[in-house]
């Protein structure tokens, strides 16, 4: 029954993701929505929470938004754009930011509860920022 439920998860976490992407691609309002959220806070520094497919889509948006990121949260040595600092997802603690996006979206629940923990600055996912769901 574990293994079914994995399987389930995983299966559900792809579906969402394909149709993230897709919505991304397709979508004008999913660029302006991600981009409001920035300019309407003046935030131009950020940490981003998993350096995958899913925060690769989105670099560029933060390029043009004029958002540095500041350091990203992952399991390796060093980012794949290596100027980029590093902090391992087991720290105790995280460097100052002005916001956390989190970009791993198979495990958002579980971080958003560490960030809620750790850290008193706002924490969302890509996809809240794409669906405009940060307002409420």
């Amino acid at each position: 029954a574990d293994k079914q439920h994995q399987e389930d998860s995983s299966v559900a976490y792809y579906a969402t993701l394909s149709n993230l992407f897709l919505r991304m691609l397709s979508e004008p309002a999913c660029k302006q929505n991600f981009m409001q959220y920035f300019k309407e806070r003046e935030i131009t520094h950020i940490a981003v929470y998993g350096e995958n497919a899913v925060y690769q889509a989105v670099s560029q948006w933060l390029s043009e938004a004029g958002v540095r990121v500041d350091y990203i949260v992952e399991d390796a040595n060093r980012s794949k754009q290596n100027e980029i600092r590093v902090v391992p997802r087991k720290s105790p603690s995280y460097p100052e930011t002005r916001m956390f996006l989190i970009a791993d979206l198979y495990n958002a629940a579980s971080i958003k509860n560490k960030l809620r923990n750790l850290t008193n600055v706002p924490h969302y996912t890509v996809q809240d920022l794409v669906d405009g769901t940060y307002r409420g």
